[in-house]
């Protein structure tokens, strides 16, 4: 990171307190139960995942991009936090050190927790659709 990031970084966490903890909870729940009473109301539960979505979305924007972190900003109530998002410069590969590669060895254990996962996630899924849905 260089300094303005640090810098930012210092001022928003400084600035982060508990009353933005609390109103960022109470956006979240407000949230996830508006997308419930849609979802319940239209008797459908892609709405309940698109408010998902759409939250996680805020999630990981909310940061870096002006427009989300302005109402972010807005949620927290916070006149202290930075003006505008942290700024990322741009990785110049003119710069960067050659590394060795990483030998295929390495990678054996994070593919074997992906294929793990995904059997776990197809078995738990199909116990969900057979057995409690009958």
């Amino acid at each position: 990171m260089n300094e303005e990031q640090k810098k930012w970084h210092k001022q928003f966490w400084d600035n982060f307190g508990v009353t933005a903890y609390l109103r960022f909870g109470c956006f979240t729940t407000l949230w996830i139960l508006l997308g419930i009473g849609l979802s319940d109301v239209f008797h459908s539960s892609g709405i309940l995942l698109i408010f998902t979505i759409l939250l996680m979305i805020y999630g990981a924007l909310s940061l870096v991009w002006k427009p989300i972190y302005l109402l972010h900003r807005k949620i927290l109530g916070n006149p202290n936090l930075p003006t505008e998002p942290i700024s990322f410069r741009r990785i110049n590969a003119a710069h960067q050190t050659s590394r060795q590669p990483i030998p295929w060895l390495y990678y054996v254990p994070a593919i074997l927790m992906a294929v793990l996962t995904t059997i776990i996630t197809w078995v738990v899924l199909y116990y969900m659709f057979t057995v409690i849905m009958k």
